[in-house]
C-alpha cells in the first residue's frame, strides 16, 4: 500500500510539473513578446522624435528668412 500510494503521488507530481512547465513557457514567451513590442515602441517613438527635431529646425530657420522679406 505505501509503494502504490508514493507512485500515485510522484504521478501526480509530474503531472503538475508538466502543467507548471507549459504555463512557465507561456508566461516567458508572452513577457519575450511583449519585450519586443516594447522595444519596436521605442525604436517608433525615437524616430517620430528625430523627425519633429528636423521640422522644428526647419522651421526656425525659415522664421528669420520670412521675416527679413
Amino acid at each position: 500500500e505505501p509503494y502504490r500510494r508514493q507512485r500515485q503521488m510522484c504521478i501526480r507530481d509530474r503531472l503538475n510539473m508538466n502543467t507548471l512547465t507549459k504555463e512557465y513557457t507561456l508566461l516567458f514567451n508572452t513577457i519575450t513578446d511583449a519585450e519586443e513590442a516594447l522595444r519596436q515602441l521605442s525604436l517608433t517613438l525615437m524616430e517620430a522624435q528625430r523627425q519633429a527635431e528636423e521640422l522644428f529646425l526647419e522651421a526656425e530657420q525659415e522664421a528669420p528668412a520670412e521675416k527679413g522679406a
